[in-house]
């Protein structure tokens, strides 16, 4: 029984879960990649590999591997002729370095068996980011200044010392011409001051120019702290021109079809932990700036791209539903269950829009589908779950609740396991509380939710236990208004949202309230603290029996002074407060944070005799 148990994890770990989704020209065939959801598996640059596939759009299990998946392959992108498709890689072997690699893969099936290297062999540093451009005969890609000779044997020799500033590695934006390898940067300015870090490109029109996002510094808060600019560069005399600084991420630098530049980015701008909307900004004006364009009231936008004929195609979220739609709002495409992934294409063929999207549920694992816009039919193109197909490891039922203030509405995902699935068998059942991290993100009825397949262990290794998923004040799908909690009311909202569902659960039957733990990752961790030091002080009569805390912050004064983020994604959270600015009574800082609550806690246990930080393990330790 324990080999058994084993094997099953083992077949978990090992589920292959497509991502990067590409069209041919012709929407016959579908690009995409793999990996692992743990990235466990690691190739001789001690990167977690991935693998290129194709499959073939409405043929079922017609998806074959591309690459051997030896190294780390992905984002594939066809040539515009559809002869051809370009992938980044680490290289097929270990004297190899990151490099963009050139597949032919023509219509007859004769594809060459191997792929070719069109980038500078030498390039030691990750190519981030690449583009077709619109002839197919050249390709813009985005890299990081290599190491110069002289800093490699300064660290060699033991005196690798860095001045904080002095040596920043630039992501510079290039371009390489496949006939003759040429390759040409196009932001080098050779002045300090105007320097420029690469984050995302795309072509414009039909390729003369490259629009390009970049921020000051390669810092990583950077962005967060003074913006990311959109710049436009004429590739034939390398102008550049700046465009506007948006104050903060932005991600999918798109061009459409009618000259605008879009992106996704928080709503309202300048916000990271936020909900996410379409914003626009026109290169043709004298002073152009963004401006928000679709979506972000009641859904997030969590993909964007284009079809080939310049529509903008995007990704939502609203509350537990899933979908695909163009950026005038038309739905192409909508499921209620997990949605990682999609492409659209309009096929000449058909006259109508091809969509492909990978989705799971509670019993699927994620596989690639493909359909037409409007068609409630989806055919399924890969197999990577069929270790598990047989298995079933029980329903998902969509519930929802007023939140204790009055506020907002509340939706959550219980998952009943396939013992006990069945209205008429349905009995309360001991329960884990799986809060999501983030905290923008969402858990619907999907597969691997939230993260790091626990959900299908936790189903299948106990078939007798439930598993709830609160979607708390700051998650997605519920657009800025509802997201924007997450930095007025943290450790206020999202616990009590916490609190208010797991009681709603339990008041429709569906938590045994004497066996219910608590568990979550990173802002999910943060608040299964909240929850152990609060245990049984909401007044509803029941407690947490454990708890599962991995990642997560217990004191938000010192996540700010550790952290990474700590200046900019952390203090956003935290409403602005940091021990800097705080005058010297001002507590208001320890009403987030658990570890100020840990003294009253076991001050509780002593007084009533009773366990109130319930038996707690850290699995990121």
């Amino acid at each position: 029984m324990q080999q058994d148990k084993k094997a099953f994890v083992e077949r978990l770990c090992d589920l292959q879960i497509p991502a990067d989704l590409s069209f041919s020209p012709n929407g016959q065939r579908i690009l995409y990649s793999t990996a692992l959801t743990w990235g466990h598996r690691k190739d001789l640059d001690g990167c977690a590999v991935s693998s290129i596939w194709v499959a073939e759009t409405g043929k079922p299990n017609s998806a074959r591997r591309l690459t051997t998946g030896l190294s780390k392959d992905y984002n594939p992108r066809w040539s515009p002729d559809g002869e051809s498709i370009a992938f980044l890689s680490d290289g097929p072997t270990p004297t190899e370095h990151w490099g963009i690699f050139v597949l032919h893969l023509r219509e007859s099936g004769e594809d060459d068996s191997k792929a070719h290297l069109v980038t500078p062999s030498e390039c030691q540093r990750e190519i981030t980011a690449f583009e077709w451009a619109p002839d197919g005969k050249s390709i813009a890609y985005i890299s990081t200044d290599e190491t110069t000779a002289e800093c490699r044997a300064k660290g060699e020799g033991g005196e690798d010392v860095h001045v904080w500033g002095e040596d920043w590695k630039y992501a510079r934006l290039r371009t390489v011409d496949l006939e003759t390898k040429r390759t040409v940067c196009l932001t080098e300015s050779g002045k300090k001051q105007d320097e420029k870090h690469v984050v995302d490109l795309c072509f414009i029109g039909d390729g003369k120019q490259l629009a390009f996002a970049w921020t000051r510094t390669p810092h990583i808060e950077e962005a967060l702290l003074t913006g990311t600019a959109i710049s436009v560069v004429a590739i034939e005399g390398m102008c550049v021109r700046d465009l506007c600084t948006f104050p903060s991420e932005l991600y999918d630098l798109t061009s459409a079809e009618n000259g605008k530049l879009c992106f996704r980015a928080g709503v309202p701008a300048g916000k990271f932990n936020a909900g996410q909307a379409v914003y626009a900004v026109d290169p043709t004006l004298l002073s152009p700036t963004y401006l928000i364009t679709a979506f972000g009231v009641e859904d997030d936008v969590v993909g964007l791209a284009k079809t080939n004929r310049g529509d903008i195609v995007v990704r939502l979220e609203r509350n537990l539903s899933s979908s695909v739609a163009l950026l005038d709002g038309r739905a192409l495409c909508s499921q209620d269950q997990d949605v990682s992934a999609s492409a659209a294409i309009y096929s000449t063929d058909i006259d109508d829009i091809l969509i492909a999207l990978v989705k799971s549920d509670v019993n699927h694992p994620s596989e690639l589908y493909s359909t037409t816009a409007g068609d409630d039919g989806l055919v399924q193109l890969t197999n990577h779950g069929g270790t598990l197909k047989d298995q079933v490891f029980g329903t998902c039922t969509f519930l929802s609740c007023r939140s204790t203030d009055g506020e907002v509405e509340l939706d959550r995902v219980f998952f009943t396991p396939a013992s006990n699935s069945t209205d008429k068998q349905r009995k309360p059942l001991p329960s884990i509380v799986l809060i999501h991290g983030g905290p923008a993100r969402r858990d619907t009825n999907g597969f691997d939710v939230p993260n790091y397949m626990w959900a299908p262990a936790l189903l299948s290794l106990n078939p007798n236990v439930g598993i709830l998923l609160p979607n708390y004040r700051g998650s997605r799908g519920k657009g800025e208004t509802f997201a924007e909690y997450s930095s007025t009311s943290l450790g206020d909202s999202d616990y009590a949202d916490v609190i208010a569902l797991v009681q709603a659960a339990i008041v429709q039957g569906f938590i045994d309230k004497d066996n219910i733990m608590v568990g979550g990752w990173s802002q999910g961790g943060y608040l299964s603290y909240l929850c152990s030091v609060r245990n049984g002080t909401h007044g509803f009569g029941w407690s947490f029996k454990a708890a599962i805390s991995g990642a997560g912050p217990c004191d938000w004064d010192t996540m700010i002074l550790t952290s990474d983020l700590g200046a900019s994604a952390e203090l956003e959270l935290n409403g602005g407060r940091a021990p800097w600015n705080m005058d010297t009574g001002d507590v208001r800082n320890r009403s987030a944070s658990a570890l100020w609550e840990f003294s009253a806690a076991v001050k509780r246990a002593v007084e009533t005799g009773k366990m109130t930080i319930p038996p707690m393990h850290d699995p990121s330790r």
